[in-house]
């Protein structure tokens, strides 16, 4: 669960600009239409389920973020 938040908490930074676009070129590729990534809050035991929800949602648009931009993610 704490991989989902972080992962969730980075494409929710807007100092992830880069990556975020990415990530939206990405789903409207794959999708045709844009997800969300749901932030989770520290007092809804719903917001984690969210998050979760939200992840898998756009999984395989992540998944080929990752592995197309493997070098500047390590680096």
């Amino acid at each position: 669960m704490d991989k989902a938040i972080r992962l969730a908490t980075f494409f929710r930074n807007a100092n992830n600009k880069f990556f975020i676009a990415k990530l939206k070129e990405q789903q409207y590729e794959e999708y045709g239409k844009y997800y969300s990534i749901a932030a989770p809050g520290e007092t809804r035991w719903n917001s984690y389920y969210n998050v979760c929800v939200s992840l898998f949602r756009t999984q395989k648009a992540l998944q080929v973020i990752y592995f197309n931009n493997y070098k500047l993610i390590i680096l």
